[in-house]
């Protein structure tokens, strides 16, 4: 947490210096001000001052527009303390231009749940893992494509692939066919679920080490050494939708749609196994014929 003390009240003021420190309500505010960010709506300056007064806790009463002494000093302390706000990004050079990336570094679901009109829609647990394979896919293509597009009804596509009522359960067939959510959901909402699920799949693509239990781990990056941008948003990795079709084919889960409904990680483990079996049968074969001796 930051802290700034305030001497002439004896009072101080803790605020988050990650989004990991984030309430919910802090989460969506600045999920909100980073959709405009990113859509071009503010500046990056406009961006650390208003998620300054956001985190703060604080309204603008002051008319900066009216020049004086204390409009000076209001201006001189909220860009002091809008400094800080650095710490929610890291700076990429690309073609000698410098972009403000956000830190995905928080895989926990701060918005476990929503309301529409009476009825909650409960996400993913957090780092997905209670999310099923087909899921998964859809949601990713519903990242890469609003990445490309910046268009928001991408963004519909990606909360209601991983947000639903309890009991109704995942259905392609359902997705961007709730008109009433697309309308009544905030955009820091939306695009929260977005920066979530990037920041999951961040960590999925580079983990090395995930635990699947008995202190035996897999490493999960074999399956996306392919395709590595330094943009942690940008797509990346193997084509997941042939993997489910190749998966399906073996029969090890079952038809498609089973496969589809299996859990992320055991599609995942199962595909690094398979992976690791191909590289150890090549090292095999490569072993034999560097020592077959000429007849």
């Amino acid at each position: 947490m930051h802290k700034i003390e305030i001497p002439h009240k004896n009072k101080s003021i803790e605020f988050p210096e990650s989004i990991s420190e984030m309430n919910t309500n802090q989460y969506i505010l600045f999920s909100d001000l980073a959709f405009k960010f990113a859509t071009q709506q503010i500046s990056y300056g406009e961006f650390k001052v208003q998620l300054t007064y956001i985190l703060l806790n604080l309204e603008r009463k002051v008319d900066m527009t009216e020049a004086s002494e204390k409009t000076d000093r209001v201006a001189e302390n909220v860009y002091r303390i809008s400094e800080l706000m650095e710490s929610f990004f890291r700076t990429e050079i690309k073609d000698k231009k410098k972009y403000k990336i956000i830190k995905l570094d928080d895989v926990v679901n701060h918005i476990p749940f929503f309301s529409i009109s009476g009825t909650k829609y409960y996400g993913p647990k957090d780092a997905l893992t209670s999310c099923s394979f087909g899921q998964y896919i859809q949601a990713l293509n519903a990242l890469h494509d609003f990445y490309n597009t910046k268009e928001e009804h991408h963004l519909n596509t990606l909360v209601d692939t991983l947000y639903r009522p309890i009991g109704d359960e995942f259905s392609n067939e359902s997705i961007d066919d709730r008109p009433e959510v697309h309308v009544n959901t905030a955009i820091g909402v939306k695009y929260g679920v977005y920066l979530f699920f990037a920041a999951c799949q961040e960590w999925i693509v580079t983990n090395k080490e995930l635990s699947i239990g008995g202190g035996n781990t897999v490493d999960l990056t074999v399956l996306f050494k392919s395709n590595k941008p330094k943009d942690p948003l940008a797509p990346k990795g193997i084509g997941m939708l042939s993997a489910l079709y190749t998966i399906a084919e073996s029969g090890v889960f079952g038809t498609m749609d089973k496969t589809a409904d299996q859990n992320l990680y055991d599609v995942l483990v199962y595909m690094v196994q398979k992976h690791n079996e191909v590289e150890k049968m090549k090292r095999d074969a490569k072993r034999k014929k560097s020592t077959k001796v000429p007849g």
